[in-house]
Protein backbone atom coordinates (compact mmCIF):
# COMPACT_ATOMS: atom_id res chain seq x y z
CA UNK A 1 0.00 0.00 0.00
CA UNK A 2 1.26 3.47 -0.90
CA UNK A 3 2.01 5.90 1.85
CA UNK A 4 1.96 9.66 1.66
CA UNK A 5 5.78 9.62 2.09
CA UNK A 6 6.17 7.31 -0.92
CA UNK A 7 3.90 9.53 -2.99
CA UNK A 8 5.89 12.63 -2.06
CA UNK A 9 9.12 10.75 -2.89
CA UNK A 10 7.81 9.81 -6.35
CA UNK A 11 6.70 13.39 -6.97
CA UNK A 12 10.21 14.53 -6.03
CA UNK A 13 11.79 12.11 -8.50
CA UNK A 14 9.35 13.19 -11.22
CA UNK A 15 10.12 16.87 -10.54
CA UNK A 16 13.87 16.13 -10.74
CA UNK A 17 13.45 14.33 -14.10
CA UNK A 18 11.35 17.12 -15.59
CA UNK A 19 13.91 19.65 -14.35
CA UNK A 20 16.73 17.65 -15.94
CA UNK A 21 14.90 17.53 -19.28
CA UNK A 22 14.11 21.24 -19.18
CA UNK A 23 17.55 22.40 -18.09
CA UNK A 24 19.93 19.89 -19.71
CA UNK A 25 18.44 17.78 -22.51
CA UNK A 26 16.21 20.19 -24.40
CA UNK A 27 18.80 23.02 -24.63
CA UNK A 28 21.42 20.51 -25.81
CA UNK A 29 19.26 19.63 -28.81
CA UNK A 30 18.26 23.15 -29.86
CA UNK A 31 20.78 23.29 -32.74
CA UNK A 32 19.35 20.13 -34.31
CA UNK A 33 17.32 21.83 -36.95
CA UNK A 34 15.59 20.16 -39.89
CA UNK A 35 16.76 21.13 -43.34
CA UNK A 36 13.56 21.07 -45.40
CA UNK A 37 14.96 22.98 -48.35
CA UNK A 38 18.47 21.52 -48.37
CA UNK A 39 19.75 20.71 -51.87
CA UNK A 40 20.70 17.17 -52.84
CA UNK A 41 24.23 16.08 -51.99
CA UNK A 42 25.07 15.97 -55.70
CA UNK A 43 23.01 18.41 -57.73
CA UNK A 44 21.76 17.01 -60.99
CA UNK A 45 22.84 19.49 -63.58
CA UNK A 46 24.23 19.37 -67.06
CA UNK A 47 27.59 18.32 -65.62
CA UNK A 48 28.06 14.55 -65.56
CA UNK A 49 30.42 13.15 -62.92
CA UNK A 50 33.66 12.09 -64.59
CA UNK A 51 35.78 10.91 -61.64
CA UNK A 52 35.08 9.48 -58.18
CA UNK A 53 37.58 9.15 -55.34
CA UNK A 54 36.95 7.02 -52.24
CA UNK A 55 39.46 7.21 -49.41
CA UNK A 56 39.64 5.99 -45.84
CA UNK A 57 42.41 4.57 -43.65
CA UNK A 58 43.98 1.70 -45.56
CA UNK A 59 42.04 2.30 -48.78
CA UNK A 60 42.31 4.72 -51.64
CA UNK A 61 40.35 4.08 -54.83
CA UNK A 62 39.53 6.12 -57.88
CA UNK A 63 37.37 5.51 -60.95
CA UNK A 64 36.98 7.51 -64.14
CA UNK A 65 34.20 7.52 -66.67
CA UNK A 66 35.43 6.25 -70.02
CA UNK A 67 32.54 6.76 -72.44
CA UNK A 68 29.72 4.70 -70.92
CA UNK A 69 31.98 2.62 -68.64
CA UNK A 70 33.82 3.31 -65.41
CA UNK A 71 37.45 2.20 -64.96
CA UNK A 72 39.81 2.33 -62.01
CA UNK A 73 43.30 3.86 -62.20
CA UNK A 74 44.78 0.56 -63.44
CA UNK A 75 42.31 0.53 -66.36
CA UNK A 76 40.20 -2.31 -64.93
CA UNK A 77 36.47 -2.03 -65.52
CA UNK A 78 34.43 -1.06 -62.47
CA UNK A 79 30.88 -2.40 -62.57
CA UNK A 80 29.06 0.55 -64.11
CA UNK A 81 25.73 -0.20 -62.35
CA UNK A 82 27.41 0.05 -58.94
CA UNK A 83 28.98 3.43 -59.72
CA UNK A 84 25.80 4.71 -61.38
CA UNK A 85 23.74 3.57 -58.35
CA UNK A 86 26.04 5.60 -56.10
CA UNK A 87 25.63 8.67 -58.33
CA UNK A 88 21.85 8.23 -58.37
CA UNK A 89 21.83 7.94 -54.57
CA UNK A 90 23.95 11.07 -54.17
CA UNK A 91 21.60 12.91 -56.54
CA UNK A 92 18.54 11.85 -54.53
CA UNK A 93 19.83 12.19 -50.94
CA UNK A 94 19.54 15.44 -49.02
CA UNK A 95 20.90 16.23 -45.57
CA UNK A 96 18.10 15.43 -43.12
CA UNK A 97 19.07 17.77 -40.30
CA UNK A 98 21.94 19.61 -38.69
CA UNK A 99 23.00 17.58 -35.67
CA UNK A 100 25.76 19.86 -34.46
CA UNK A 101 26.47 23.26 -36.00
CA UNK A 102 29.75 23.73 -34.12
CA UNK A 103 31.10 20.29 -33.10
CA UNK A 104 33.69 20.35 -30.34
CA UNK A 105 34.72 16.73 -30.93
CA UNK A 106 34.41 15.34 -34.46
CA UNK A 107 35.45 11.87 -33.33
CA UNK A 108 32.15 11.61 -31.41
CA UNK A 109 30.49 11.41 -34.83
CA UNK A 110 33.13 9.19 -36.45
CA UNK A 111 34.44 12.17 -38.40
CA UNK A 112 37.95 13.57 -38.62
CA UNK A 113 41.13 11.92 -39.92
CA UNK A 114 39.72 8.36 -39.85
CA UNK A 115 36.47 9.16 -41.66
CA UNK A 116 35.52 7.89 -45.09
CA UNK A 117 35.86 10.56 -47.75
CA UNK A 118 34.16 10.66 -51.11
CA UNK A 119 34.88 13.22 -53.79
CA UNK A 120 33.11 13.53 -57.12
CA UNK A 121 34.61 15.57 -59.96
CA UNK A 122 33.09 16.92 -63.17
CA UNK A 123 34.52 16.79 -66.68
CA UNK A 124 36.30 20.12 -66.23
CA UNK A 125 38.02 18.90 -63.04
CA UNK A 126 35.72 20.96 -60.84
CA UNK A 127 34.76 19.33 -57.54
CA UNK A 128 31.04 18.53 -57.61
CA UNK A 129 30.90 16.97 -54.14
CA UNK A 130 33.15 16.54 -51.14
CA UNK A 131 31.66 14.30 -48.48
CA UNK A 132 33.08 13.14 -45.17
CA UNK A 133 31.05 10.22 -43.82
CA UNK A 134 31.14 9.20 -40.16
CA UNK A 135 29.35 6.70 -37.94
CA UNK A 136 25.72 5.69 -37.99
CA UNK A 137 23.26 7.50 -35.78
CA UNK A 138 22.04 5.52 -32.72
CA UNK A 139 18.94 4.27 -34.60
CA UNK A 140 21.14 3.12 -37.56
CA UNK A 141 18.82 4.91 -39.99
CA UNK A 142 21.26 7.64 -41.06
CA UNK A 143 24.94 8.57 -40.98
CA UNK A 144 26.75 11.57 -39.60
CA UNK A 145 28.44 13.55 -42.35
CA UNK A 146 30.03 16.82 -43.33
CA UNK A 147 29.31 18.11 -46.80
CA UNK A 148 31.50 20.38 -48.89
CA UNK A 149 34.04 21.06 -46.16
CA UNK A 150 31.42 22.59 -43.87
CA UNK A 151 31.96 22.44 -40.12
CA UNK A 152 28.32 21.40 -39.55
CA UNK A 153 27.61 17.77 -38.79
CA UNK A 154 24.48 16.67 -40.62
CA UNK A 155 22.53 13.43 -40.95
CA UNK A 156 22.26 11.76 -44.36
CA UNK A 157 20.20 8.68 -45.19
CA UNK A 158 21.58 5.24 -44.35
CA UNK A 159 21.29 4.02 -47.95
CA UNK A 160 24.50 5.91 -48.71
CA UNK A 161 26.43 3.52 -46.47
CA UNK A 162 25.17 0.57 -48.53
CA UNK A 163 26.14 2.22 -51.83
CA UNK A 164 29.62 2.96 -50.50
CA UNK A 165 29.84 -0.59 -49.22
CA UNK A 166 29.26 -1.88 -52.77
CA UNK A 167 31.91 0.50 -54.07
CA UNK A 168 34.31 -0.62 -51.35
CA UNK A 169 33.71 -4.26 -52.35
CA UNK A 170 34.97 -3.40 -55.83
CA UNK A 171 37.96 -1.48 -54.49
CA UNK A 172 39.03 -4.22 -52.07
CA UNK A 173 38.17 -7.15 -54.31
CA UNK A 174 35.53 -8.62 -51.97
CA UNK A 175 34.43 -11.76 -53.83
CA UNK A 176 30.66 -11.40 -53.67
CA UNK A 177 28.24 -8.74 -52.58
CA UNK A 178 25.76 -11.56 -51.83
CA UNK A 179 27.90 -12.59 -48.86
CA UNK A 180 27.63 -9.16 -47.27
CA UNK A 181 24.76 -9.19 -44.82
CA UNK A 182 24.01 -7.67 -41.45
CA UNK A 183 24.93 -10.85 -39.57
CA UNK A 184 28.52 -10.94 -40.71
CA UNK A 185 31.27 -9.98 -38.32
CA UNK A 186 32.56 -6.98 -40.24
CA UNK A 187 31.32 -3.49 -40.45
CA UNK A 188 30.63 -1.97 -43.85
CA UNK A 189 33.57 0.40 -43.50
CA UNK A 190 36.26 -1.72 -41.91
CA UNK A 191 36.82 -5.34 -42.83
CA UNK A 192 37.99 -7.25 -39.76
CA UNK A 193 39.27 -10.78 -39.32
CA UNK A 194 37.48 -12.73 -36.62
Amino acid sequence: MATWRGTIGLLGVLTALVGYLGLIEIPAHRDRTPLPSAPALLTAGSEQPLRIELSEPGLGWEARRDGTEWKDTQGRAAPTPVVEDLIATLTALRPLMVVDAHPADLSAYGLGPDATRLRVFGSDGRTLLTLELGERNPAWTANYARVGGSTEVVLVGGVLRWELRKLRAIATGTPSLDKMNANESWSPFFIREV
